[in-house]
């Protein structure tokens, strides 16, 4: 369920109402639904997967540009979520197919293939962005350790904000630098900003300050940028929250967990 509300709206179903543990991904979603049911609702987020990563120095990056930012995932809701802002960035600041690439994972062959190269190409940027088909998930993830950075985008409207998309776990896994686009008050982008995993952008301005933070942050490594050294990846691994479902289902009276 993508909001608070969808839950709530389910809560007429008998199988909801009778579930012992209601959980959620978020800590104000377990806020609203605790406000609803005047319950215990444990917040056990999803997590981050531990990785080994390739060193830096044996990645090939994923394109000829000075800062090649990737993109995965092939759903964009109809535009809700939608790279506009760095596009119209990257025009604005005049920048060439040898200062940035856009390089999204999985679109080619896909419908959303027509909806980036339409934007790109009503934007004035079509030179600057890549597309590859869907690969499979190990995959996926060593083409994300190819790149500068990783985008992460969020519809911006307050029915999200609660919501923290499990993309963000696997970008924190790679420890590439994050840039999320949309909805800057989003639980997503807080973690990204508490964290220092990378950049917020707001609006067309924030855009072009984060890709000129990254072009200048580029001019003194000849590879990709830096793995980002955050607190984010033990914080958040995934054997943490394993650890809260388990005490979660101790806690459930007897009888009440059947299988």
């Amino acid at each position: 369920m993508r909001c608070a509300e969808d839950l709530i709206a389910a809560l007429n179903v008998g199988l909801v109402q009778s579930a012992p543990p209601i959980t959620t991904v978020s800590s104000p979603l377990s806020d609203q639904i605790r406000a609803e049911l005047h319950r215990t609702v444990p917040t056990i987020p999803n997590g981050v997967d531990s990785l080994d990563n390739i060193a830096l120095g044996e990645c090939q990056p994923l394109s000829q540009a000075r800062v090649t930012i990737a993109h995965t995932g092939a759903e964009f809701y109809e535009g809700k979520r939608s790279p506009q802002q760095l596009f119209e960035a990257a025009k604005e600041l005049g920048l060439t197919s040898q200062d940035i690439c856009f390089y999204f994972i999985g679109v080619q062959g896909q419908p959303a293939e027509k909806f980036i190269e339409r934007m790109a190409d009503q934007t004035g940027v079509s030179d600057l962005i890549r597309l590859s088909p869907p690969v499979a998930r190990d995959q996926c993830m060593h083409l994300q350790s190819r790149a500068d950075a990783l985008l992460l985008l969020l519809w911006d409207h307050p029915a999200e904000k609660a919501v923290i998309t499990g993309k963000l776990f696997e970008y924190i896994a790679v420890r590439r630098p994050v840039v999320v686009v949309g909805c800057p008050e989003k639980l997503a982008a807080l973690v990204v900003r508490d964290h220092h995993l990378g950049y917020v952008v707001a609006d067309t301005e924030t855009a072009k300050t984060t890709l000129r933070n990254l072009l200048d942050s580029k001019t003194a490594h000849s590879g990709l940028l830096p793995d980002v050294e955050s607190d984010a990846v033990s914080e958040f691994g995934r054997s943490a929250y394993i650890t809260r479902w388990i005490s979660a289902i101790a806690d459930l009276p007897s009888g009440r967990c059947r299988s």
